[in-house]
């Protein structure tokens, strides 16, 4: 490169260039910019070196100075090109190795290289551009190609490399910071100067590092990122220096005083920052309208979320801001916001932008609060603009509120046109945003000659976000627009809601497109949206519009509708003037569905033609105009409660809205009150309290009251006994306001008595609802066949836990339950779910046909239950699961504990194709659980399959499917039938890992009806130890029941039948057992007298025996071994001797218990001893006559056995049961030495004296005509309803002061009886007392136990319902209901006691009565009500009957307790002797008692009385006893009258047969005229009657 060829080639090459194009075009551009767009980088001696541009026609022509010995590297700026070198003969560089320097990322040129190559001066000279650099020593000239991945050249430039001399080096030696101490605080930084020494030193490159990270620097910065300690170090050559940096934790500003625009603009700062929440508090009025760069507080990346508060001051700013409207250079004193509290902030001076404007530009999330603000600023933009909110894209309440500015787009030759543009709010984006009691005075603009505004509104422009609402708004500015504006609202989103508004200003559309379509005084168009509710609105500005569009409208207060919603209550008197053909109407312009509604709108005539032009709005109201303006104003009473009429002329004498009247202050609270109580006011202690159905309303120092609902509750939670009330509060406005609200709360009940069905339905919804560790005692035996809805205690979400105490007494119920039944579930029995319950000494009777487990006791879920003492004489038959006669299916652990089952067990019956059903056993269905026990209980109840081809695999005497591992069966036996299918087990079924079966038996007869597979079998003890079962022990037990399996029912070679075990599959162990009972098998299955068949060697059979005859060997199998001998015992004798082999399980039956062979130890060895006889059912006959014979027909006798068997006996004798006397209640019932008494009832017999007449209230029994009530009998006496009805509370419900209306009654020619309701009170009424005549009877007090059923009497065997017949005594139909009490209170002053007389005015004696208590008293000495608390121990209640003659003087007193205490509670007809009263006309009946709550006797004063006797005295009879003729003397005459009265020949009168009745025995007989003959013929002197 030291020719001249190199000059003529670098000219070529540079032509080449630009000819081929393969510069950029903007090589050309004559700019200056040095190393601007250069295509490669430069670095020498490992340093950027300088691309000092020497060329100005081409930026491409680059000079680098360097120093000598210092390579010089090329790269390529774009990392994806490659760089190439070209020397100026075309040439390539090679480097020192030879390789040429092609395609590279970049290039290093060794200095020597760029020596070899270097130019001379003349060369140098010629070159473009080239300049002379001082101390030049060479220079070389490089041509750089960069290519791109595809080898094709993208720029080239040009390189004049100048080395120059080498400057000597000066070293530093001198290094200095401007601090060496420095404190910051977290996020601050600081500047640190380094200056380096000697000044002429060749390098004083300063390099800066940290020791520890509380700061990081950068150049000298240092910048504070944690709170602690640091070390700053700066290096230049060899000298050092540092400074030592505290940081702080940083002081978050949270307020800033403003008082200047430097101020303000520092707080904007610091907001931008990101001290959002920095609050702000304006302190003097500022100027910052020479403040060019403010544009307001908050970014859209940092938006404001503190406090402003303005202070009532005003901020005047002039602001101009130009840009693309979709960029975010929103304008206003708060630019975003987010969140903020803006308050008494005023807002004055110019605004012009491309964007957002308002006092707040723009809301971007949270919630803003906008309250107290004015805005007096002139605003003109092209994008969402309100006075106070530009665009609310955030949640704003805007409050108070007021704009007096001009707003809109002021620019005629403007094409950005300012949509979506108001007085307050530009445009509401957000949902549920809150304009309120705002207004707008401020005019809005629209001067764009090319493109008019639309969406404008004086309050709101468009409220796109749903659910908005402008309420107590108004405007009075003229507004200006294109088309889709309204006085208030623009365009309305879905769900927005204008309430009690204004418009008096002009309404101006200039032109009304097809896409623009409303104009209205109050609302524009809600073109889309839906549900859009209008109310309580006038508008009296003119309406002015320009267009013709079929599909828009004008309207005087809606423009545009097309979805629905409402106006209601409404009136225009504007005028509403269109030109062109757009439709209109006075108050609506154009409907485009007919799913809104128009009520109650008004206008004024000659505003326009019609109402409305359109035909799809339902108009409810007078569609007609008010005539005249005084017809108008004459209407603010029609428009509803929103509207007042205008006293003071504000709005020209129309009605004016509600709030605008300003001459009386707004109502204030002063208070609350509760005026419903609520639902529920009766709690139990830990409940939480329930304010359902409880109103609360607010009461006004106007005194009118409105429903709330804010209100809050204290004191209701976890409720305790000492709570009386609770506490409502309501807080409006700071101030609290409280009422008290009565309750009342008990203690827990822990347990409930139950004697009627209803009372244990009333348990078992109480165990659903959540009251699992109640516990139920049960007090009475209960039928609950007729119940339809019971499906058992406990459920699958609520599992019993508690105790329920049967009490020995029996519950009988019917259940018949499929699986598609509504009230189906997956267990059922009396309890169908326990979970940790203990269930004792309960019998259960009845019927369970379920298709779910079953049985006294469902299923257990949880826990440990016991279930002890119980038995169970109910048929049970099932589908698919597990039933039992104690437990159907033991999904958790049970212990059952001295149970018996005597009923039925079987297959189900609810379907044509019903299956039997598997796990069946007469005391468990299945055990699953693990380690539950069943021990000392008995299975008699006879367990069957009827039909072959069902499931009834897995019948067990006492458990069906023994699963659960550690579960064991011990002491229990079953001596009844089973006949079952595929796997039956005298005591189980089937048993499964870790199971035992010890000390039991079985005497019961087994048969299976079918074999057909293997793991199936009959066994005595156990049927199958099948699957993979393990371990399972069978020990101490014995079999007597003969074993069959059905011949000509298959067989299976896989299977067995055993005189004690059937089939094992695995390992097991019998040990110490016998077999007496013959084994029978037809088919091929295996069989055996002790093992049928064993599928692996590993089960062990030790000290096992049989009979001889009860099969051929003991097992038939090879696969186990015997370790005693395989002989049988040969006879009975010789069984009967091995209880001493058999171990100590066993003992000798030396009675007759098992035929003399061995027994369990704990089974008696004697015949079974008599403990006791019971009468278990009453004889037909219990009421008798003085001197009648005790009557046992019907009566049921049975033995009880000290083995728990109990046999009816007939034998038995009867003591003291002749010639009964009063005095007899009692009669003794004997069997060997045992004794029972049955209860009876002996009346006096009528003596020769008197006859019992009585009083039955029964229809066959009335002698009476015409009754009180029209009717002639007792039913027609009967009230409906029992409370009210017009016989006992006449027609007004209040009685009758008239005797003649009162209700009476009276037994006319029998007791001669009589009652007339008491007058007290000063009427006759029943709530003041009396006897109404009844036949209301029900046995569920726990329902119908209230005042409304107050004439209905308790019976156990009624319905659960009310019923209308068997209610009375004896089960008769009717009888009487007193009420009424007198007690020492004041309450009862005037009271006059019921009684009952003697019309005929004759004294008599009432010797008894029979009463009960009516359900409506039960009710209240159980359970107590809000009148009256529950029956204590020392609690009475006592009917008192006093006797009075004729003369009013008292005759005596009789009383019985109606209840003594919560476990005496007459609960059926009980007799009441009143004969101790002597001869009485009247006796009055009083109810007195323990119970007071605070006003006296508080118990019900009810009881039910029948059958009433009354004895009536026999006339005497005159004469010679024996002289029936008359005639003075007694002669065969006499004896003849006799024998032709007996003969049935001729009558005889009263008095003529007592005197014949000579023998005295009540009866005249042959008897009578024989002793006759005797007296006339001598042989006696006196007749027998005579001795008596």
């Amino acid at each position: 490169m030291h020719n001249w060829k190199a000059k003529k080639l670098l000219a070529l090459l540079l032509s080449i260039v630009m000819v081929l194009g393969l510069l950029p075009m903007s090589a050309l551009a004559a700019d200056t910019t040095e190393t601007a767009d250069a295509p490669i980088t430069v670095t020498a001696g490992g340093k950027a070196c300088t691309l000092e541009q020497i060329e100005n026609e081409s930026y491409l022509i680059y000079r680098v100075v360097f120093y000598p010995e210092q390579d010089i590297t090329i790269t390529p700026a774009d990392e994806s090109n490659n760089v190439t070198l070209m020397s100026l003969s075309s040439m390539l560089i090679y480097d020192r190795a030879g390789n040429a320097m092609e395609n590279l990322d970049s290039a290093t040129l060794p200095a020597d290289m760029i020596e070899q190559n270097k130019m001379d001066a003349d060369q140098l000279a010629s070159l473009p551009g080239y300049v002379e650099v001082e101390n030049t020593q060479y220079a070389s000239v490089i041509t750089v190609d960069v290519k791109d991945s595809e080898d094709a050249v993208v720029a080239q430039a040009v390189l004049y490399l100048v080395t120059v001399e080498a400057p000597a080096v000066v070293p530093v030696d001198t290094l200095e910071l401007s601090q060496n101490e420095l404190t910051l605080a977290v996020g601050k930084t600081a500047t640190l100067t380094a200056t380096v020494g000697p000044e002429n030193a060749t390098d004083k490159t300063v390099t800066w590092s940290v020791d520890g990270d509380a700061v990081t620097v950068n150049n000298g910065t240092v910048t504070a990122v944690k709170a602690g300690t640091a070390i700053v170090k700066a290096t230049s050559g060899s000298a050092t220096a540092s400074c030592k940096v505290t940081v702080n934790e940083a002081v978050v500003e949270t307020e800033m005083e403003i008082r200047t625009p430097e101020d303000l603009t520092a707080f904007a700062a610091k907001v931008s920052a990101g001290n959002t929440t920095l609050k702000g508090i304006l302190k003097a009025d500022i100027d910052m309208s020479k403040v060019t760069d403010f544009v307001g507080i908050g970014t859209a990346e940092n938006p404001y979320a503190g406090e402003f508060d303005g202070g009532d001051h005003t901020i005047t700013v002039s602001m101009n801001i130009k840009g693309n409207p979709g960029t975010n250079n929103c304008a206003g004193i708060i630019s975003f916001a987010a969140g903020a509290n803006i308050h008494n902030v005023t807002m004055d001076g110019t605004i012009y932008s491309y964007n957002n404007v308002g006092l707040v530009a723009r809301t971007v999330s949270g919630e803003t609060k906008i309250e107290n603000c004015i805005n007096r600023a002139a605003i003109n933009s092209n994008s969402p603009a309100g006075g106070i909110v530009g665009e609310a894209r955030g949640t704003v309440t805007v409050l108070s509120c007021a704009n007096y500015g001009a707003i809109g787009c002021n620019d005629p030759s403007s094409t950005n046109v300012g949509n979506e543009q108001a007085g307050i709010v530009g445009k509401a984006s957000a949902a549920a945003c809150v304009i309120m009691y705002c207004e707008n005075h401020g005019d809005l603009i629209d001067r764009t000659a090319v493109k008019g505004s639309v969406r404008v509104g004086g309050i709101v422009g468009e409220a796109s976000g749903s659910n908005c609402l402008v309420k107590q708004c108004w405007n009075d500015a003229a507004i200006t627009a294109y088309a889709t504006v309204g006085g208030i609202v623009g365009k309305a989103g879905s769900g927005m809601t204008i309430e009690s508004c204004y418009n008096t200003g002009a309404v101006d559309a200039r032109k009304i497109t097809g896409g623009q379509r409303g104009v209205g005084g109050i609302l524009g168009a809600a073109d889309g949206s839906t549900n859009v509710t209008v109310k309580d609105v006038y508008n009296t500005g003119k309406i002015t519009a320009f267009g013709s569009q079929t599909a828009s409208g004008v309207g005087g207060v809606i423009g545009y509708l097309n979805r629905n919603g409402s106006l209601t209550n409404a009136y225009n008197a504007g005028k509403v003037s269109v030109t062109g053909t757009t439709p209109h109407g006075s108050v609506l312009g154009y409907a485009y569905q007919n799913s809104f509604t128009l009520s109650n709108c008004y206008w004024l005539e000659g505003t326009d033609t019609a109402m409305f032009s359109g035909k799809y709005v339902a108009i409810t109201g007078v569609d007609t105009p008010a005539s005249t303006s005084d017809a108008l104003k004459a209407l603010y009473t029609d428009l509803g409660d929103g509207f007042k009429k205008d006293a003071g002329n504000v709005n020209q004498g129309y009605p004016v809205l509600k709030w605008q009247v300003s001459e009386a202050p707004d109502p204030v609270i002063t208070g609350i009150k509760i005026t419903s109580e609520p639902t529920k006011t009766v709690y139990e202690a830990g409940e939480n309290f329930d304010p359902a159905g409880m109103t609360v309303a607010a009461v006004y120092d106007d005194e009118h009251e409105e429903a709330i609902t804010g209100f809050t509750v204290e004191g209701g939670e976890n409720l305790t006994v000492d709570t009386k009330t609770v506490t409502v509060k309501y807080t409006v406005e700071g101030k609290t306001f409280s009422a008290e609200q009565a309750i009342t709360v008990n203690a827990p009940e822990t347990e409930m008595k139950i004697y009627t069905a209803a009372d244990l339905v009333s348990f078992a919804n109480k165990v659903k609802a959540g009251k699992t560790t109640l516990k139920g005692i049960l007090m009475a035996n209960i039928d609950i066949t007729g119940v339809t809805d019971f499906v058992g205690i406990g459920t699958a979400d609520h599992p019993y836990a508690g105790d329920f105490d049967g009490g020995d007494h029996t519950i009988t119920l019917k259940l018949s339950i499929k699986w598609n039944d509504a009230n189906a579930d997956d267990c059922m029995g009396l309890i169908a779910y326990a979970g940790g319950a203990r269930i004792h000494n309960v019998v259960l009777a009845g019927s369970l046909a379920v298709e779910n487990s079953a049985g006294l006791v469902g299923c257990t879920v949880s826990g440990e239950t016991t279930i002890e003492n119980c038995i169970n004489n109910a048929a049970m038959t099932g589908k698919d699961h597990p039933i039992g006669g104690i437990l159907g299916d033991a999904k958790a652990q049970v212990s059952i504990l001295n149970c018996v089952n005597n009923g039925t067990i079987g297959p189900s019956s609810l379907s044509s194709t019903a299956k039997s059903g598997s796990g069946r056993g007469g005391i468990v269905g299945a055990l699953n659980a693990e380690n539950c026990v069943v021990e000392s209980c008995v299975n008699h109840g006879e367990m069957v399959c009827l039909t072959i081809g069902g499931y009834s695999s897995g019948y067990g005497g006492i458990v069906g499917s023994l699963a659960g591992k550690g579960s064991r069966v011990t002491k229990c036996y079953n001596d009844a039938k089973i006949t079952g299918y595929l796997v039956v087990g005298g005591i189980a079924a089937s048993a499964g890992d870790g199971t035992t079966i010890e000390s039991c038996y079985n005497a019961g007869d087994l048969m299976i009806r079918q074999i057909n597979g293997y793991k199936q079998g009959l066994g005595g003890i156990l049927g199958v130890s099948g699957g993979d079962s393990s371990d399972v022990t069978v020990q101490d037990v014995y079999n007597v029941g003969k074993i069959t399996a059905l011949e000509g029912y298959g067989g299976s070679s896989a299977a067995g039948v055993g005189g004690i075990v059937a089939y094992i599959r695995n390992s097991a162990e019998i040990t110490n057992a016998y077999n007496a009972g013959t084994v029978t098998v037809g088919g091929a299955t295996v069989h055996g007298s002790v093992l049928g068949y064993a599928y692996k060697n590993t089960c062990k059979v030790s000290n096992c025996y049989w009979l001889t005859g009860t099969d051929e060997k003991m097992y038939s199998g090879t696969k186990v071994a015997l370790p005693n001998t395989d002989t049988p015992a040969s006879t009975s004798d010789a069984l009967k001797a091995l209880y001493t082999a058999l171990g100590d399980g066993f003992k000798q039956d030396a009675g007759t218990v098992n035929n003399g062979y061995p027994v369990l130890e704990w089974q008696t060895s004697e015949a079974p001893k008599l403990t006791g006889i019971k009468i278990t059912k009453a004889p037909a006959k219990t009421e008798y006559t003085a001197g009648e014979d005790f009557d046992p027909t019907g009566m049921t006798v049975v033995a009880v056995y000290d083995n728990g068997n109990e046999v009816e006996i007939t034998d038995y004798t009867v003591e003291g049961g002749e010639s009964l006397t009063a005095s007899t209640t009692k009669i003794t019932v004997k069997y060997d030495t045992f004794t029972a008494e049955q209860t009876i009832t002996v009346t006096e017999a009528a003596s020769g004296d008197y006859e019992l007449r009585v009083l039955t209230f029964e229809d066959a029994d009335y002698k009476g005509g015409t009754n009180f009530a029209g009717g002639n009998d007792w039913t027609s006496l009967i009230d409906n309803p029992q409370y009210g009805g017009k016989l006992l509370y006449s027609d007004d419900g209040q009685g009758t002061t008239d005797v003649e209306k009162a209700y009476t009654w009276f037994d006319e020619n029998n007791t001669e009886l009589s009652h007339t309701l008491p007058y007290s009170f000063k009427n006759y009424c029943y709530w003041s007392g009396g006897h109404a005549i009844s036949h209301y009877v029900t046995s569920n007090f726990t329902e119908y136990g209230d005042f409304n059923h107050q004439l209905t009497v308790y019976s156990k065997d009624a319905t659960t319902e009310i019923g209308t017949t068997g209610g009375g005594h004896n089960g008769s139909n009717n009888f009487a209901v007193h009420y009424g009490y007198k007690d020492n209170t004041s309450y009862t002053t005037g009271q006059v006691l019921p009684a009952i007389s003697f019309k005929d005015g004759v004294e008599r004696v009432v010797d008894h009565m029979y009463v009960n208590n009516i359900a409506y008293a039960i009710k209240c000495y159980i359970d107590g009500n809000s009148l009256t608390a529950k029956i204590g121990p020392d609690d009475w209640v006592k009917l008192t009957a006093t006797g009075y003659d004729s003369e009013g003087n008292k005759t005596g007193e009789a009383s019985i307790y109606l209840c003594n205490g919560p476990d005496e509670i007459i609960m059926d007809w009980t007799k009441f002797d009143l004969s101790g009263l002597g001869k009485v006309l009247k006796v009055e009946f009083n109810i007195t008692g323990s119970s007071d709550n605070g006003y006296g006797f508080s118990q019900p004063a009810y009881f039910a009385y029948d059958d009433v006797a009354v004895r009536f005295e026999k006339t005497p009879t005159t004469g010679l006893l024996g002289d029936i003729n008359g005639s003075g003397d007694i002669t065969t005459v006499d004896a003849a009258l006799l024998y032709a009265y007996i003969n049935g020949r001729i009558t005889l009168t009263e008095d003529q047969l007592a005197l014949g009745d000579v023998d005295g025995s009540g009866n005249i007989t042959t008897v009578d005229a024989a002793l006759i003959y005797a007296f006339v013929n001598g042989r006696i002197t006196k007749f027998p009657a005579e001795k008596k």
